[in-house]
């Protein structure tokens, strides 16, 4: 493991110890009341660090938008818009993978940054780029482009978290927007809320997908609505179907699943058996590499919070907790002092419904031909070589 996590995020580390480090209620209440003076505004109280992992929010999002990625270029070799409809009706089932309770990312911070990539071959990148633009409501914009295949897509997403009886349920809004050559497809949801389930009762907690999201592309007219939701505390059931806008009231296919697991597809009309749509066990993962230290700005996620994240993996969470709130601070200073709420640094806001665009202000592949051509003044010469110290696979298996 690289130090703290500096050449790759600390999220590629499964088997770490402070994974499946056991929580103390009364260290999380010791955190609490440490922060608590006369006549102070107890929401502003920071999370304790001992709920945390050591990486942030931006990091989780390039995480699960670089690793099956590479599903969409099946687009390239794809004639029938409704061939292709289901290649993306595929790529977005990919992304419901079944999750685990460990604790939750670092909040992302106003101004905050991240940049990382897939490079599928020394002409074929996959960026992403992401910050924080907004702190009330907490907003996150971001990009993920591919020049080669031409591929690209955006969007501004909000988290929330509601309280219910016996659960907790993680909500997104926002819509996410990808183009390409031949066609726009519009989601509702970037991914379907999260319901983190007992976290009162007695027993093991659980997480399920749960919601509603609709697919569509307005230049073919084929739409999808898919519903995500649970079955007896273990099964996260997937059911939807494809429709054309012409035809409203008839599915050409429906669809059925388990998030994590498969997904099966079959038209109405046909006797024949349901055919496979998504295997999750058959998928490879992309190796996603990140900016070296030296080109990383200060709001960078991976540059910002390594007091936090060096805290929290030496179990000092007294450190990592003071870390943290200097971190938090600095941001409502921050959001005080900004003059401009519709500009960020790479993304601003374009109309006032919250569209926020990038501002196509910072170059990837030129920042790593940079760091490329440092490599080979440093010995790393000839194309193996060149290779061998920048990357590692170009895809590694499923290790969740």
């Amino acid at each position: 493991m690289n130090e703290f996590g500096t050449e790759r995020s600390l999220i590629n580390i499964t088997d770490a110890e402070w994974r499946s480090r056991q929580i103390s209620i009364i260290d999380v209440i010791k955190s609490l009341v440490s922060q608590v003076t006369p006549g102070q505004d107890i929401t502003k109280l920071s999370l304790p660090s001992i709920l945390c992992h050591p990486f942030s929010m931006l990091e989780l999002l390039s995480h699960r938008e670089l690793l099956l990625f590479h599903i969409l270029f099946e687009l390239d070799s794809l004639e029938n818009p409704l061939d292709r409809f289901m290649v993306i009706v595929k790529w977005y089932l990919s992304l419901l993978r079944q999750e685990t309770i460990e604790k939750k990312p670092f909040n992302p911070v106003l101004g905050e940054t991240h940049v990382s990539y897939v490079e599928h071959t020394n002409s074929d990148f996959t960026e992403f780029i992401s910050e924080q633009v907004s702190h009330h409501p907490p907003i996150t914009a971001f990009l993920v482009k591919n020049t080669a295949h031409h591929l690209k897509i955006e969007a501004a997403v909000s988290f929330g978290v509601k309280l219910k009886r016996n659960s907790v349920s993680v909500t997104t809004s926002g819509q996410l927007v990808l183009r390409t050559l031949r066609d726009t497809f519009e989601f509702s949801k970037c991914v379907p809320d999260l319901k983190i389930g007992n976290v009162i009762n007695p027993g093991p907690k659980y997480i399920m997908w749960i919601g509603d999201v609709q697919l569509s592309c307005p230049e073919s007219g084929y739409y999808a609505t898919i519903q995500i939701k649970e079955k007896s505390h273990k099964i996260n059931y997937i059911n939807g179907a494809v429709y054309h806008q012409d035809k409203p009231n008839k599915p050409i296919y429906n669809l059925e699943g388990t998030c994590g697991k498969q997904t099966l597809y079959w038209s109405p009309d046909s006797i024949k058996e349901k055919d496979i749509l998504l295997d999750h066990s058959l998928l490879e993962e992309s190796y996603i590499q990140y900016l070296k230290p030296s080109l990383r700005p200060e709001m960078d996620s991976m540059t910002l919070w390594v007091p936090v994240a060096k805290a929290i993996i030496d179990n000092d969470m007294a450190t990592a907790d003071a870390e943290k709130k200097k971190i938090e601070e600095a941001q409502r200073t921050r959001s005080i002092e900004k003059e401009n709420e519709d500009s960020g640094t790479y993304f601003h806001k374009t109309d006032p419904e919250g569209t926020w665009k990038f501002k196509e202000n910072i170059s990837l592949l030129e920042l790593i031909g940079e760091e490329k051509k440092k490599n080979v003044n440093n010995g790393c010469g000839g194309e193996e070589k060149l290779q061998e110290c920048n990357k590692g696979p170009v895809r590694e298996k499923n290790v969740e």
